[in-house]
């Protein structure tokens, strides 16, 4: 919808939407306007298709899962590895991994014989691996490398990336301690368990790089969060120490009493939409072994909603393996027997830094109390991270993908990006290069020179392989400064609000959006890959289109490559739809902008205040044919007004080669990235049968006076400045707009380099 509301009210309606998943969001605060007087629908069954993220089994010494900063020489090293053949290793799980010749050459990569040359990297650092080929130096058939891994944790992946090769590293090599004796350790140590659940969207967070993905949701009415507890030291007298992160959900103070087991801990108090972190000690007498219960409720009535964003418990734990594996802090210089496991075969590490572990020698013996018992020394020196594995607990890891070798980042000379002529740059997935290729003929052959971008190779150069938005615009602003900068670039492919999907509604996040808050939603701004001032509008225009499969980018690119010049009578129609509401005379500004066409055009008026059939009305005009269809008015993400026409009514649309360029001066029809949703100015796009060959529409919810006021000056380029693209138009007319959520939040889905009327 259009929102016409004042502040105050916007900031109610936030807190009214913030924590409702996707659809009813869309369906309860975008499809009318909001006010006081209503209130959200029932918060049963959130979250069911949520994802868990708990500690793995035996793994206690929580390692930090974010993405470290990294040095220019990093950096260079990470060019070199891009630029060569290799091999990406995407791991999930933290453990010990293992990757085996014949995995490699059936992604497409060949190691090589010489298992000296053979070297592994991670964020442009060398690792220590480990080369299991016999002992005679050549990497055969049965051959495998193994490393020490541990996965990230952002917005974007769950995956941290490896890259091996052949040739150019040191050699390093896993080193075995020769440390031994050492007084015992006994007794029990330290385990931190940590759960993060994620199966609910909130609008509201404190930060554009905060995961806008929560767990339980905490009301009036009690829920539990569970915590597994295994080899529990009962003999301990101490206490646990329990930690929960809390993201407040409305507007107002929140307190909520904290039970664990039974027990209280007591009640904690935040503002708002604070995130903070609360920790309470925890006798270790109220564990029980199996599953443990905190329980959440909150005391300021019905609108005290919040939800839980991580829960982190340390207790005491004996040394013994949980199924096949433990990774404790133990002290260095000490002598260690950690029993349970159900192999012989057992191996411990020090892992105390990640790019170098040293392997233990350990001696394995039957445990008096059941399977088997490994024996080692700690390496000297403070606190040390050790990890003890049998062979049920080798990992291997769930993807690898052969390099295809790129550069463009190398600014050298060697290479398209210094030296490139291109002015258009397509960057797409994989799935939709031929695709892209095709657009690509069509451009160069008009004279705009285009280069096709694989976005994975943006993820390699500029961030270590690591999918992220953020490489995407690190490319964009070095290309700005090369001396053929870009003049427009299109992402093709859809992008997702749930990348990693969470939610379970399908991987659909081929060419990642930036998502962006704004005042009432979190939501898309693709323009942010080229705002490098940080003003809210794209330095270098930039388009999108959103499709999920090749048959939807052939039909798209078709209706573009096609479209040439617009050519009959309807090639000099506007069509202009306006929304009835006492709150603003949409009207008004449709008849304004209709004075602002050219004597060579023709107009016509749809007004629901004058119509008894709006949707016919708005078929047949669009099926007829317009250079320039406009609507103004309330909307939501797959309507305009009160479903007066609809992403059905778009697809069903039969006006053929007759596609107009759609101005949406609305709300959410932009809204693209919704895992629940076919918006409108998709369905437009993807029409089989007609449709619009480009639609600039905004993906959150702003007030109309800033729209109209964008509109006009929208219209004035387009009709007064000759040879103008699209691109450069829509981002001139941003110029206009005071609102910086406006000017984040539309986005030009089509070619950017495509003009009104050529």
């Amino acid at each position: 919808m259009n929102v016409v509301m004042k502040t105050a009210t916007r900031a109610i309606a936030c807190a009214v939407v913030a924590f409702l998943p996707l659809t009813t969001q869309a369906q309860f605060a975008m499809h009318r306007p909001v006010s006081l007087g209503i209130a959200p629908p029932p918060f049963t069954g959130l979250g069911v298709n949520g994802s868990v993220f708990a500690s793995p089994d035996g793994f206690g010494a929580a390692r930090a899962k974010t993405q470290d900063s990294a040095t220019a020489a990093q950096y260079k090293q990470q060019i070199d590895l891009a630029a060569s053949a290799g091999l990406k290793i995407y791991v999930s799980q933290e453990g010990w991994q293992r990757v085996t010749r014949a995995s490699m050459t059936a992604a497409g990569f060949d190691p090589g014989s010489d298992s000296r040359a053979i070297s592994l990297f991670m964020l442009g650092n060398e690792q220590s691996i480990v080369v299991d080929d016999g002992g005679d130096g050549k990497f055969d058939a049965n051959d495998a490398i193994e490393f020490y891994g541990y996965p990230l944790d952002t917005l974007s992946t769950g995956a941290r990336t490896y890259w091996l090769r052949a040739g150019k590293g040191t050699g390093n090599r896993v080193a075995v301690s020769r440390a031994s004796g050492g007084s015992p350790i006994t007794g029990s140590v330290a385990f931190t368990y940590e759960r993060v659940m994620r199966g609910i969207f909130a609008s509201i967070v404190n930060s554009d790089d905060a995961d806008a993905f929560f767990g339980a949701l905490i009301t009036i009415d009690p829920v539990n969060e569970p915590l597994t507890i295994s080899n529990l030291d009962t003999s301990y007298n101490g206490s646990a120490t329990l930690e929960l992160v809390i993201q407040g959900g409305t507007d107002m103070a929140h307190r909520i009493d904290v039970a664990f087991n039974g027990h209280s801990l007591g009640t904690v108090a935040l503002f708002g939409v604070e995130q903070p972190s609360f920790t309470f000690s925890v006798p270790q007498s109220w564990l029980i072994a199996g599953t443990n219960n905190v329980t959440l409720t909150s005391l300021n009535g019905y609108d005290d909603v919040s939800v839980l964003a991580k829960t982190r418990l340390t207790y005491q734990h004996l040394l013994r393996a949980d199924n096949g594996a433990l990774d404790v802090n133990l002290a260095g210089g000490r002598l260690v027997t950690i029993g349970g496991f159900g192999s012989n075969r057992v191996r411990a590490f020090d892992v105390t830094d990640a790019q170098r572990p040293v392997e233990l020698r350990t001696a394995v013996a039957a445990d008096l109390q059941s399977g088997y018992a490994a024996t080692f020394t700690t390496p000297a020196g403070g606190m040390r991270t050790i990890m003890a594995v049998d062979s049920s607990r080798l990992l291997t890891p769930p993807e690898l993908a052969a390099n295809a070798p790129s550069s463009w980042s190398d600014t050298n000379g060697n290479s398209k990006g210094s030296n490139a002529a291109a002015s258009f740059y397509i960057i797409s997935n994989r799935s939709f290069l031929s695709n892209a290729a095709t657009l690509k003929s069509v451009r160069d052959a008009e004279g705009t020179a285009t280069e096709v971008i694989d976005v994975d190779d943006l993820y390699d150069e500029f961030n270590f392989g690591i999918r992220s938005p953020e490489a995407i615009r690190a490319f964009c602003k070095l290309a700005s400064g090369w001396k053929h900068a870009p003049s427009a670039v299109l992402l093709l492919g859809d992008a997702s609000v749930d990348p990693r999907n969470y939610l379970g509604t399908g991987t659909f996040d081929y060419v990642p959006t930036k998502l962006v808050r704004t005042l009432l939603l979190r939501t898309a701004s693709d323009d942010w890959f080229t705002d490098f001032n940080d003003d809210g509008i794209a330095d270098i225009p930039v388009g999108r289109i959103p499709v999920r499969t090749p048959a939807e980018a052939a039909l798209v690119i078709g209706k573009i490559a096609s479209r040439g010049i617009p050519a009959g009578p309807w090639a000099s129609k506007a069509l202009f739809v306006a929304d009835s509401s006492p709150e603003f005379d949409f009207a008004a500004v449709g008849a304004s902008l209709s004075h602002q066409l050219p004597a060579t055009m023709t107009s016509q008026m749809i007004d629901f205040a004058h119509t008894s059939n709006a949707q016919g009305d708005i078929v047949d005009a669009m099926n007829s044919g317009s250079l320039l269809v406009t609507y103004i008015g309330h909307a939501s993400v797959e309507i305009w007004a009160n479903g007066v026409f609809s992403s059905s009514d778009a697809m069903a649309l039969t006006n053929g080669d007759r596609l107009p360029v759609v101005v949406a001066l609305n709300c959410l029809n932009g809204y693209f990235h919704d895992v629940y949703t076919l918006s409108l100015a998709e369905a437009l796009m993807k029409a089989p049968n007609g449709g619009a060959v480009a639609v600039w529409a905004s993906s959150t919810l702003t007030e109309p006076d800033q729209q109209a006021l964008m509109g006009h000056e929208l219209f004035s380029n387009l009709f007064s400045v000759p040879n103008l693209t699209l691109g450069q138009a829509v981002a001139r007319a941003k110029l206009v707009a005071t609102d910086p959520d406006v000017r984040k939040s539309w986005i030009l889905f089509g070619d950017p380099t495509m003009k009104l009327r050529p």
